[in-house]
C-alpha cells in the first residue's frame, strides 16, 4: 500500500538590517514521515524450534495484524537565526511540535488463541519544545588559532495524549533507584 508523506520548508533572509547585525534570518518547516510496521508486526509466522534431536513449530507470542498501519510522524517548528559582530557571534531559536500518531503498541489477548498479545495501532503520543543555541568567536588570530565557544539549551515537553491499551511500564527503563517510566495518557 502506498503512503504519502509531504514536507515543505521556507525561509527568509534580511541582510545587514542594524549596523551589529550581519543577517537575520527566519525559518518555518512542516513534515510528515512514517515508521513501516515490519513482518512480525504484521503477520504471524510460526517460530522453529529444537529440542534434543526433535523440531517443532510454534505461534510466537505476539501475533501479527495486518490491517496495522505505519506509524505517523508530523512536525511543524519555526525559528529565527540571527549572526552577528562580522559572524563573530550567532544565535538560534526553534519551537516546534512533532505528533506521533498510530502508535505500534500491544495489547493482551485471551491465551487460547496461543499467544499473549497482539499488535495494533492505538496510541497518540504529542512533543513540544524549544531549543536555543548560541556561538561566539571571541578569539581569531591571524596565526590561525581561533577559539569558538558554544552553548545551547532545549527543553521537550512530551505527553501521552491517548492509549488503545491500559498503563504500563517501559521495560527498556530497568527499574533502579529512580524507578521506570510509567507510559499513561
Amino acid at each position: 500500500k502506498y503512503y504519502s508523506y509531504p514536507k515543505a520548508s521556507a525561509s527568509y533572509r534580511i541582510p545587514h538590517l542594524l549596523p551589529f547585525l550581519d543577517e537575520i534570518k527566519g525559518r518555518v518547516a512542516y513534515g510528515q514521515s512514517g515508521t513501516e510496521p515490519t513482518y512480525g508486526v504484521k503477520f504471524s509466522g510460526l517460530v522453529q524450534q529444537v529440542l534434543g534431536a526433535s523440531s517443532g513449530t510454534f505461534t510466537p507470542a505476539a501475533l501479527g495484524d495486518p490491517g496495522v498501519q505505519p506509524e505517523k510522524n508530523t512536525e511543524i517548528e519555526g525559528g529565527i537565526d540571527a549572526t552577528m559582530f562580522e559572524s563573530r557571534a550567532q544565535i538560534s531559536a526553534t519551537v516546534y511540535q512533532k505528533r506521533i500518531s498510530n502508535v505500534l503498541l500491544q495489547e493482551s489477548v485471551n491465551p487460547s488463541f496461543g499467544a499473549t498479545t497482539q499488535w495494533l495501532n492505538g496510541g497518540q503520543f504529542t512533543n513540544r519544545g524549544l531549543e536555543l543555541s548560541l556561538a561566539a568567536t571571541p578569539i581569531e588570530m591571524r596565526n590561525g588559532f581561533t577559539w569558538i565557544s558554544t552553548t545551547t539549551f532545549y527543553r521537550n515537553y512530551s505527553v501521552v495524549d491517548n492509549l488503545a491499551v491500559g498503563a504500563f511500564d517501559l521495560p527498556e527503563s530497568g527499574g533502579g533507584p529512580f524507578g521506570i517510566f510509567l507510559i499513561q495518557p
